[in-house]
């Protein structure tokens, strides 16, 4: 019986969850709907033949830095997506502060979207921000659709008036109320703003610069702190919490030690973390 597929990609060892096999993958709708040897298709389906090639599920990339609007020179949607599809990739999320504006309201995730629109290769949610002065930007960014908040409690960097900042624990603490109430989640980079812009600054001082000297200024006191104090706020709020980029075990072991208490918190490293 012929069915309705689209597309089936034929002859290839398809990667399942605990084994590989030789199987065909019927697409129907945009969707896999099915998976099976000699699948048949009508004179319509669209025949790819995958012979000794291996047919893995899509990739989804969290943590994106795309620079639009205003930055797309640097890295954009048509060219940052292409190379995600290249590598595997088929669905990312695009992080809130490199473009400019930044995506902390309903007018600025509006201008996001349209730089998007039309220049994806691959499928994408965007990520909204959490920043002083939008606490009542949340809850109309989570109904426009955004997937997350990602804040930031040391300094992102950047230039000008409109740049991504990061939170005060006021606003940190606030934040992770609102978010909470919608069923949100919140990405953290947790670093103590007071430690590292104090060590910083003291290295300028001293004339030391190099990047040894920024690697001090960043110590691991300064993720632990700023961790522990995330993790007290999630308790209080019981907002979802993803630390972004945790760089010591250390720190783990906090985040560890709260999954065990029954905190809905996860986290991320890098590889480079574990290079060097």
């Amino acid at each position: 019986m012929e069915e309705a597929y689209e597309l089936i990609i034929r002859n290839g060892d398809v990667v399942l969850p605990g084994e590989v096999r030789k199987l065909d993958v019927g697409v129907k709708d945009g969707r896999i709907a099915a998976l099976g040897e000699a699948l048949h298709g009508s004179p319509a389906t669209t025949i790819i033949d995958a012979a000794g090639q291996y047919v893995l599920p899509g990739m989804i990339d969290m943590h994106v830095h795309f620079n639009e609007p205003a930055f797309g020179h640097w890295e954009g949607f048509r060219s940052g997506s292409a190379s995600l599809a290249a590598g595997g990739c088929t669905c990312y999320a695009d992080m809130p502060l490199n473009g400019n504006p930044p995506t902390v309201n309903i007018e600025a995730l509006r201008l996001k979207t349209e730089a998007a629109a039309g220049n994806s290769a691959v499928d994408y949610v965007l990520w909204g921000g959490l920043v002083p002065g939008n606490l009542e930007d949340l809850e109309e960014l989570a109904a426009a659709g955004v997937t997350g908040f990602k804040a930031f409690i040391s300094n992102p960097g950047g230039e000008g008036e409109g740049r991504f900042r990061e939170v005060d624990d006021n606003t940190l603490y606030q934040g992770m109320v609102r978010i909470a109430a919608i069923g949100g989640i919140l990405a953290l980079h947790a670093e103590s703003e007071e430690m590292t812009s104090a060590l910083g600054a003291a290295a300028l001082r001293e004339g030391r610069s190099t990047a040894r000297d920024f690697a001090a200024s960043r110590p691991p006191e300064a993720e632990l702190e700023a961790v522990a104090r995330a993790l007290l706020y999630s308790e209080r709020t019981g907002c979802r919490l993803h630390f972004v980029h945790i760089s010591t075990s250390a720190a783990l072991e906090l985040i560890h030690e709260a999954k065990q208490r029954g905190l809905d918190v996860t986290a991320e490293t890098c590889p480079h973390y574990l290079i060097f």
